[in-house]
């Protein structure tokens, strides 16, 4: 029987929070009964050195529908990310980073949009973004977009534009044989490959949907992509949109200036970025001094972030979590 849900699950070197994850989605699964011997799991192990193979293996006996493949040697987010894919036999695809428990209800939840009676090709679905334990709440997607209730529509373009900014892996549901009919390598190396697939695979008048209810846990101060968070934000996300096709050039622009919008570049977030070594002199000389000219104290404060030693942007950022956390 071909499954109708493959949670396509690629990790790295996340043994700690993998585990969560895994027992939040088998979880949801068995208590679906019948219905749920429709959805499986994959993981694609992107060579992590961390024992994450043996969490892995540690819950399939009791869940038999769950595949683990090991890379031979880290080959890159994107590459991981299709091998997800490729390992999967599902109808649809979930990708859910290895770190995004769901929340309650998400699996019955998002089955009962596939198995509704409208006709879907792509359903994306929207976080509450916490901190890195999940107890405190940081943002919530449907307030930041103004998103009150699912948003069904066959204009494809329009979508694209209002939505684009809100591009987190595990909000992606994509339909396998289309994602599969698309040639990713355009897309490898973005760490976007999964966004420029989805889009590239839609016609103008394919039937989406946006889930309104946010069906996943984003842990939001937790990124693995610190280290090239700003190629993302600054290069590679503008990247993605110029190569869509040419079907939404008419509003590639409007797309692109909400997601800038939604995320600047702060100084705060460049102190973070060097605490991680995501940050350092020749970055700030690539992409943050083009980004900030025009703002002269931006550019020098940003300047002097690049050539701080690392080890005090440390400092500097556990005293701000402990700030913010009222801790002494």
């Amino acid at each position: 029987m071909t499954p109708k849900l493959s949670i396509c699950i690629p990790t790295f070197n996340r043994a700690r929070f993998l585990g969560e994850t895994l027992d939040g989605v088998i979880a949801q699964v068995a208590a679906l009964g019948r219905a749920g011997e429709g959805v499986e799991v994959v993981v694609s192990d992107n060579a992590s050195p961390d024992g994450t193979e043996a969490v892995v293996r540690a819950r399939q006996a009791g869940f038999p529908r769950l595949t683990y493949f090991r890379q031979p040697k880290n080959r890159g987010a994107d590459r991981n990310y299709l091998q997800s894919v490729a390992l999967a036999r599902g109808e649809w695809c979930w990708l859910l980073g290895d770190d995004d428990p769901p929340e309650d209800g998400a699996v019955s939840a998002l089955l009962g949009h596939l198995d509704g009676p409208r006709p879907l090709d792509f359903v994306q679905l929207l976080v509450t973004a916490y901190d890195s334990d999940l107890r405190r709440v940081l943002q919530r997607s449907a307030d930041v977009l103004g998103v009150t209730g699912d948003v069904y529509t066959t204009d494809v373009p329009a979508f694209f534009a209002r939505f684009f900014q809100e591009s987190y892996l595990s909000e992606f549901v994509v339909r396998r044989a289309l994602w599969d009919a698309v040639d990713p390598e355009p897309y490898v190396g973005t760490g976007l490959t999964y966004l420029g697939i989805t889009y590239e695979y839609l016609r103008a008048d394919s039937p989406v949907l946006l889930v309104a209810r946010p069906l996943v846990k984003y842990r939001g101060q937790n990124v693995s992509w610190a280290g090239s968070a700003l190629e993302i934000i600054l290069s590679h996300q503008r990247r993605v949109v110029d190569l869509l096709p040419a079907r939404y050039d008419g509003v590639k622009e409007a797309a692109y200036a909400a997601y800038a919008r939604r995320t600047p570049v702060t100084l705060k977030m460049l102190c973070f970025l060097r605490a991680e070594g995501g940050y350092d002199a020749a970055l700030y000389r690539r992409l943050l001094a083009p980004y900030f000219r025009g703002r002269p104290l931006r550019a020098a404060s940003a300047r002097l972030i690049a050539h701080a030693p690392r080890p005090v942007m440390g400092l500097v950022r556990r005293a701000y979590k402990r700030l913010k956390a009222g801790q002494p």
